[in-house]
Formats: structure tokens, sequence, C-alpha cells
């Protein structure tokens, strides 16, 4: 894992590795960390799939690389806040997925396949993206890529 500027009012942790799932819990563990310690004069957390970054004020910025550094680095004990269970209603086909029987036939399956693979997975929030409330999942079945 490493630490670089990201700007003069942001530090950016960057993960490492093959696995994505590691990567993702390595970040989580690390949110859970910043946020139980907490300095004053952190403006913002802001985690994605494989980097966190940490926004402050750009006079705090030793300060805040100092007690970054000064961090254990994550392991079991540091658990991401407990998980909450959304369930999303979905609607395929017709006029709510006008490209359900096209995805069907390039992937050489039936529609009803489709819907059963998508529907029964289990998905995770990895990353809120650029428009307000926008979730970047994570758990598509690799039957559907």
């Amino acid at each position: 894992m490493g630490l670089r500027a990201l700007g003069d009012s942001a530090w950016l942790f960057e993960t490492a590795g093959n696995d994505p799932h590691a990567r993702l819990d390595l970040i989580l563990r690390l949110v859970a960390i910043l946020q139980r310690d907490r300095i004053p004069g952190i403006r913002d957390i802001v985690s994605s799939f494989d980097s966190l970054a940490v926004h402050f004020d750009p006079a705090d910025g030793q300060r805040v690389f100092d007690w970054l550094t000064s961090l254990p680095a994550p392991n079991g004990d540091d658990l991401p806040p407990d998980p909450r269970t959304l369930e999303i209603p979905v609607a395929y086909g017709g006029n709510h997925g006008p490209d359900l029987k096209s995805i069907a036939a390039g992937l050489h399956r039936s529609p009803q396949d489709i819907i059963r693979l998508h529907s029964s997975a289990e998905y995770t929030v990895a990353a809120i993206g650029f428009s307000p409330g926008f979730p970047y999942l994570t758990g598509l079945p690799a039957e559907l890529h």
C-alpha cells in the first residue's frame, strides 16, 4: 500500500495486488481505522475500489501526514462498519429493459437465465460516483461480464 500527495489538500492511499476483493477489504478496514481515530482538521475521507483519499486544509498537511503514517496497519480486528443489506426491486425487459433480449442473445443465454443470474447475485457498494448517490458495485456474476 502506498501513500502519496493528491494535490495540496489530500493524501491518497493506493492498494496493490491482483485480488480486487482483498484490495476493497483493505480499503474498508482502513476507513474503519481512520474514522475511529480521526483527528481534527480532516475534511473528508473518500474511499473507492482500491484507493482512499484523506482531504484536509493545506495548512494541516504535515500534521495529517504524520498522523496517517503513525497509524497501525489494518488487521483482522479493524472491521468495517456493519454492512446493511438493501433489497432493490428491478424490472426486466419491455420498456424497463429493452436491451434484455439482445444481451441474452449476445451471451448465448435465455432472457430468463440473464434475469436469474443478475437477480440472484449479492452486490457490494465499492464506491459512490460523481453523480450524487450513484453507487459503483462489485458482485456481478462472471457469466454476465
